[in-house]
């Protein structure tokens, strides 16, 4: 299940977040954790966190899609299992959404690169 929190709907909707110039980033986490519609903040995700990410790029907003570039880690090597990613805004580490139903999701890292996109139109990771 892929999903917004739903503060996070929340804030785009009142201009709260702006996806085009507010930086954002996906975190790659175990399987100790679950989707809870309350979260807003990373510290209140359950599991291990593999990698924090980095900002992704180029980030568009067009038709209600948020765009970015693929995103890449590299050189993860780790007896954790990848299930499931979240995007935050990397500020002050508000949830932005819950993927689990990802392309390349799950994985076992074991040292080289991996990569993340977005499955919607034209490699959206959501749409409003």
């Amino acid at each position: 299940m892929n999903q917004l929190y739903p503060y996070t709907r929340e804030l785009f909707l009142t201009g709260g977040i702006d996806w085009e110039t507010e930086a954002m980033a996906i975190a790659l986490y175990d399987a100790g954790g679950v989707y809870v519609d309350s979260h807003t903040l990373l510290s209140e995700i359950g599991g291990t966190q593999i990698d924090a990410g980095t900002e992704l790029l180029n980030r568009t907003a067009s038709d209600g899609y948020a765009v970015a570039d693929q995103h890449t880690y590299a050189g993860l090597n780790t007896v954790d299992t990848v299930e499931y990613a979240v995007m935050y805004r990397t500020s002050d580490d508000l949830l932005i959404a819950h993927m689990d139903t990802v392309d390349g999701i799950p994985f076992k890292p074991t040292g080289g690169s991996y990569v993340i996109k977005g499955a919607g139109l034209n490699g959206a990771f959501f749409r409003l």
